[in-house]
């Protein structure tokens, strides 16, 4: 594989009793230094919001990811138009140092459910920028199918098989 940088979710596809969802947003690189790397966090506000961000790469930061500053996703840069709003972080290395190790933790989410919304629980990114020469990989946090919630309305029940008949 030639040269690459990583970036991926760790952490649960559900929220826990609180309603919150906390997950470890992953840096993986094939080489400790790199110049660095800048970083958009998307996700659905009706569905959930980013209440908290802790444990953040000191190293080098140049743009520090916070909860209380979101923008519109307009030009819809993760290509997924259910995700509405995005978080920006950057890294910057001047003599190509970042982060030091191949691997690591860039920072931990803390999201909210927002009850009633549309339960898209997705996490997307897109970079506004990555080391010359490296490929970027972005990873989206996107619960297996088998975990997606659908819902049977208890009243007229479809059997999702085959929607002509009805659930036995």
């Amino acid at each position: 594989m030639s040269d690459f940088q990583r970036v991926y979710v760790d952490g649960p596809y559900d929220f826990d009793q609180d309603g919150n969802l906390t997950v470890t947003v992953k840096y993986q690189s094939n080489d400790s230094t790199t110049t660095g790397l800048g970083l958009n966090v998307h996700y659905d506000s009706s569905s959930m919001t980013l209440t908290g961000v802790s444990n953040a790469l000191a190293t080098d930061a140049f743009i520090a990811l916070s909860a209380d500053s979101s923008s519109a996703d307009s030009s819809n840069a993760d290509g997924d138009a259910q995700t509405d709003v995005y978080h920006t972080s950057a890294w910057s290395s001047l003599f190509g140092s970042w982060p030091g190790s191949t691997d690591a933790d860039l920072y931990t989410l803390t999201f909210a459910k927002v009850e009633g919304g549309n339960e898209n629980y997705q996490i997307h990114f897109s970079s506004e920028s990555n080391a010359a020469g490296f490929e970027l990989i972005l990873e989206p946090h996107t619960p297996p199918e088998d975990q997606i919630v659908n819902p049977v309305d208890p009243v007229d029940p479809v059997d999702p098989v085959d929607p002509v008949d009805p659930v036995d």
